[in-house]
């Protein structure tokens, strides 16, 4: 196995600051916590994907075309979500987190309540925008939350309890979203949704700790604080492993937010089926069958990781090459029962992934840059994937129309597979590179 640079001896930050008392490494997932937290990424998911379940009731309404919607969904929302992704871990890392991710969840919340107004393309466009301003606040906070809540011992496990936030919401999106667009309209799903996610931002300012000081660099020990204070995204980008990471998870993203995106379109046009239906067969896959991937996958990279240090983009590349496999046979196929079992099989991979990759990027982060980390992965996967993914499918979908409007869709998605393969291949390179000093 190659080193990017061998590991540093010494004391390590995360030691001075588990004797500064700072954080709760105690190998014990913190329940109460990671069940806000995991609340938090519900509505986060639940906001984005229920623009997706309402896709064909927007279009018709509005006289949207797929390019337009492709990018309402993807660039549209991800420049300014990821842009402001860097000055939200700068204050993470150094300010209170929880209060950063409470008024995130409202903002982002009360913004998607208004995109229940919107009268056309721009002003869709102005709304979704303003959720991913709101959005922009949640993951990097979050994510460097639970890594200092958790030692490495049990880090994947919490990850992957933060992780089943997505898939419930994906199943609240697309099964709660399409009962409700198919007994009132599509503007009521949007007003619905925001309440909830209003009432999980207080929940969040009243019942999640802030497991560090309010000044945690002041607090530290000095030679600790120069360390901490020295740290920042320059050190993670100069290892190749890191760069192979944001590669692969550009790549995955890609293919993951087309298929979160497009999906319910696919399945009306080419399946025929009506928007509760849809509703329906993508919560459960998403929901129910994402729930399983995500909890096997946090168990299995913690047993592996005992014994194999590579173990989280093994995981990860296994997942999304198997994916790919099936996404490719599922689009192949005719429009069959045994082609909506194959999808059911894709989306376990396409929700397995994250865990380990997340998990692993706080492998190379310390707790004076893991916000920053977590930025730098939002950026490749939303940047790379939600502004990529979702775009290119939908203007590919137009130009193929002229040929089969029907079935262009279809063949739009063949990208998926394609940047799944590519993913796999980076996570595998990056197996074979560790962590200059790995976190505990």
């Amino acid at each position: 196995m190659e080193l990017d640079q061998p590991p540093s001896a010494g004391t390590t930050i995360e030691d001075s600051i588990a004797s500064a008392g700072i954080g709760q490494m105690n190998g014990k997932i913190a329940l109460i916590p990671m069940s806000l937290a995991m609340m938090v990424l519900l509505v986060h998911l639940l906001d984005r994907q229920i623009f997706a379940i309402v896709a064909e009731p927007v279009k018709a309404e509005l006289a949207l075309s797929d390019s337009q919607f492709g990018i309402l969904s993807g660039i549209g929302f991800a420049i300014l979500y990821t842009l402001l992704g860097f000055p939200v871990a700068k204050w993470a890392d150094r300010g209170d987190r929880v209060l950063l991710l409470a008024g995130a969840t409202v903002t982002w919340s009360v913004m998607t309540a208004a995109t229940g107004l919107a009268t056309g393309f721009w002003s869709l466009l102005a709304a979704r925008a303003a959720v991913a301003v709101g959005e922009a606040g949640g993951i990097a906070p979050m994510h460097s939350l639970v890594a200092d809540l958790h030692d490495v011992s049990c880090r994947a496990r919490a990850f992957a309890i933060l992780q089943l936030g997505g898939p419930i919401g994906m199943f609240v999106a697309f099964f709660g979203g399409g009962l409700i667009a198919a007994s009132f309209d599509w503007r009521m799903v949007f007003f619905i949704a925001g309440i909830l996610g209003v009432a999980v931002g207080l929940l969040v300012l009243w019942g999640l700790p802030e497991p560090r000081r309010r000044n945690p660099i002041r607090d530290l020990p000095r030679a600790a604080a120069s360390s901490a204070t020295a740290s920042g995204l320059r050190p993670l980008l100069a290892q190749a492993g890191f760069r192979w990471l944001l590669g692969g998870t550009a790549l995955a993203g890609i293919g993951f937010y087309a298929t979160l995106t497009w999906a319910p379109s696919f399945l009306g046009r080419s399946f025929g089926m009506a928007v509760g239906n849809i509703g329906l067969v993508l919560g459960v896959g998403f929901g129910l069958f994402g729930i399983i991937a995500v909890i096997s996958a946090g168990i299995i990279c913690d047993r592996l990781r005992k014994t194999r240090p590579n173990a989280y983009p093994i995981v990860a590349a296994f997942a999304v090459g198997a994916a790919a496999g099936f996404a490719a046979l599922g689009l192949l196929l005719p429009p069959e029962t045994s082609s909506l079992i194959v999808f059911v099989i894709t989306v376990m991979g396409l929700s397995a992934w994250q865990v380990p990759m997340i998990t692993e990027v706080q492998e190379y982060a310390s707790p004076g840059n893991r916000a920053g980390a977590a930025a730098l992965f939002m950026l490749a996967v939303n940047l790379g994937g939600m502004g990529v993914g979702p775009t290119l499918v939908g203007v590919l979908s137009d130009v193929l129309a002229d040929g089969s409007a029907q079935e262009s869709l279809r063949y739009a998605l063949l990208i998926v597979p394609l940047t799944l393969a590519g993913a796999s291949a980076c996570w595998l390179r990056a197996a074979r590179l560790r962590p200059v000093s790995t976190s505990c």
